[in-house]
């Protein structure tokens, strides 16, 4: 077997391992593309192990760049994974309203993917379609 084949191999068994789903945000397949992201990276000692791979859609894997997450991110439930990487960024709206480039740089996310990920947070709102206006949770009257 040639080494090429068996990565494509290994790579099928994560993203089957982690039933197509996102570990970091529980987003699935077909909706957003899914790749294998090594929880630490080869570039810090991280192996190809499938212990150290997890799935991951497209936004996260670029978000988090070299930030190591950790264990707490992976092998949760299906409720528990639906929006973990969610939570930092609604606490930090909690506190008062915030830029989107401002929550990108208290993360460590790029702009782009915290514009994502802001999208996805149900009473996160903001009070223009567009332009860095400050997101802040919608309050229930």
């Amino acid at each position: 077997m040639r080494y090429a084949d068996s990565l494509y191999r290994l790579r099928f068994q994560i993203l089957r391992r982690d039933n197509f789903t996102c570990q970091y945000c529980g987003q699935h397949a077909p909706d957003v593309r899914l790749e294998v992201d090594h929880i630490v990276a080869r570039a810090n000692g991280g192996t190809d192990d499938a212990s150290n791979l997890v799935t991951a859609c497209f936004a996260c894997n670029r978000g988090k760049q070299r930030l190591h997450l950790g264990d707490s991110y992976v092998g949760r439930s299906r409720q528990q994974q639906s929006e973990p990487a969610l939570e930092p960024i609604r606490q930090l709206l909690a506190e008062g309203p915030k830029t989107a480039k401002e929550l990108a740089r208290l993360t460590g996310y790029r702009l782009g993917t915290m514009r994502i990920f802001l999208r996805r947070i149900p009473d996160a709102v903001h009070d223009r379609p567009f332009g860095d206006v400050p997101w802040r949770l919608q309050t229930s009257s």
